[in-house]
């Protein structure tokens, strides 16, 4: 009779499995192609605010962010590296090219 449980257990645990893979594997498109419309996208900005935000505990980094304002009137949240956020100033203009990750001074 224990066998029989324990089978009976290990069959639902592999089931509940392949079904969280299957979720997981069906979803993993949307994510990494909504990662390929940012990178494919382009525009040109001014810098409207700059924000560093702390990190959620004392081991992980600041995020310094850039809020833009496209030439469309849109508002742009770009987190970027240090030194770039230290090189902007608000009102400086950035364009972020189509097939590059980050916007650039211009």
């Amino acid at each position: 009779m224990d066998a029989v449980v324990s089978g009976l257990i290990g069959l639902v645990v592999i089931i509940a499995g392949v079904v969280v893979i299957w979720q997981a594997v069906r979803l993993l498109p949307a994510a990494f192609g909504q990662m390929g419309a940012t990178r494919r996208e382009g525009y040109s900005a001014v810098v409207a605010e700059k924000l560093v935000q702390p990190g959620a505990d004392s081991d992980a980094p600041d995020r310094y962010v850039l809020k833009l304002r496209t030439t469309e009137g849109d508002i742009k949240s770009v987190a970027i590296g240090r030194r770039l956020w230290e090189n902007c100033e608000i009102g400086d203009r950035l364009v972020k090219h189509p097939g590059k990750w980050l916007p650039q001074k211009v």
